[in-house]
């Protein structure tokens, strides 16, 4: 009695388990794809920035104005010609030379 009931339970989940799995596939199949409309599809072109032209200076790569190269001689000339001192570990402190 038990075993009937069970292959009764396993008959109708399996049964229901297609109708479900036909049911998602139709309506996948009937559900219309999303399209965008054409006047959101086109993007009207950014509004031109005047820059130097592309010999006289360095393209930022970020979509912001080139950087002149008289701009980029005057940053390094202002940067200091000597490093930063390298301060002492104080680990190496207390070592004993051999």
């Amino acid at each position: 009695m038990e075993t009937e009931k069970t292959a009764h339970l396993i008959r109708y989940g399996t049964i229901a388990s297609l109708v479900f799995c036909v049911a998602v596939a139709g309506f996948f199949h009937f559900a219309p794809a999303y399209d965008a409309p054409a006047a959101m599809a086109t993007v009207p072109p950014a509004a031109a920035v005047a820059q130097p032209a592309p010999a006289e200076c360095l393209p930022s790569g970020n979509g912001a104005p080139c950087i002149p190269f008289d701009k980029i001689q005057e940053m390094m000339d202002a940067q200091p010609d000597a490093p930063d001192p390298i301060p002492t570990n104080p680990a190496t402190a207390n070592e004993e030379t051999i």
